[in-house]
């Protein structure tokens, strides 16, 4: 059971270090004058979608296993 809490406090960390780093990368690009960097800038704050999206999948797996293992 800690193990588990232990992950899901990792994971919302790491979910909200995600959250502000593709933040700021949206916050660039609305910024950006240059096709390049638009181009790159869009990229990143994609790839970060998606991680972003997997580690809430993680998240809720384990909010899962801590639901079954605290019935």
């Amino acid at each position: 059971l800690r193990r588990m809490q232990r992950r899901r406090l990792q994971h919302q960390e790491h979910e909200r270090r995600l959250l502000a780093m593709r933040d700021h990368r949206q916050r660039q690009l609305a910024q950006a004058t240059s096709l390049d960097e638009q181009q790159r800038l869009g990229k990143e704050v994609e790839a970060y979608s998606g991680r972003l999206a997997r580690c809430r999948q993680a998240l809720d797996k384990i909010e899962n296993v801590l639901a079954r293992l605290t019935r």
